[in-house]
């Protein structure tokens, strides 16, 4: 087994550890179930490269989980400051669905679980290995730059819908702290 397939294997272990029972057999069915390339290319959704693609299968992600971990940058920005208003909440599951993930879901269970409890550190983990693998492929730089500009747009979104004070400081600080986090990923 490469050393990213043990890495990704120990990280997908515990980042599905934090999720009920039922949830947990859930994934684990939809892990095991064979999806087709076209499966995965369809939740990759901004990514037309077929390397990746067959790369990403191989490692055996599935679709949902795959799904999931593109909303973890959203996650971490909503739960900065330790709680999560209902406007951050709002506007996660408003971007999931703009972006074709349907209630009763995994993809849409777990985000809900995330939305519920702050998810561990181990989430964070198994994003920042997820785009490590991305910019691993060098002829995706452009649709790297382009997730990058995505999720900064959406993460930016979602820390100024909680408001703020007459709209001005809708932001916070540790908000800001975790946006400069996800951008120098990205880096």
């Amino acid at each position: 087994m490469s050393e990213f397939n043990t890495r990704r294997k120990l990280l997908e272990e515990k980042f599905f550890s934090e999720f009920d029972e039922s949830l947990i057999n859930e994934i684990h069915k939809d892990r095991e179930t064979k999806h087709s390339l076209d499966d995965l290319k369809a939740a990759i959704g901004y990514y037309d490269n077929d390397s990746l693609v067959e790369h990403l299968h191989s490692i055996g992600l599935s679709p949902s989980s795959l799904a999931a971990i593109k909303f973890v940058p959203l996650i971490q920005v909503a739960w900065a400051d330790d709680s999560i208003e209902e406007g951050e909440r709002v506007a996660i599951l408003s971007f999931a669905n703009d972006k074709g993930v349907n209630p009763g879901s995994i993809c849409y269970k777990i985000l809900k679980s995330w939305l519920h409890t702050k998810p561990s550190n181990l989430v964070w983990d198994t994003w920042l290995e997820y785009i490590k693998e991305l910019k691993s492929h060098p002829e995706l730089s452009n649709t790297i730059h382009e997730l990058h500009q995505e999720t900064i747009l959406l993460a930016k979104e979602v820390a100024s819908s909680s408001g703020g004070l007459l709209g001005f400081a809708s932001v916070s600080d540790v908000e800001k702290k975790v946006l400069d986090r996800i951008a120098n990923v990205f880096a």
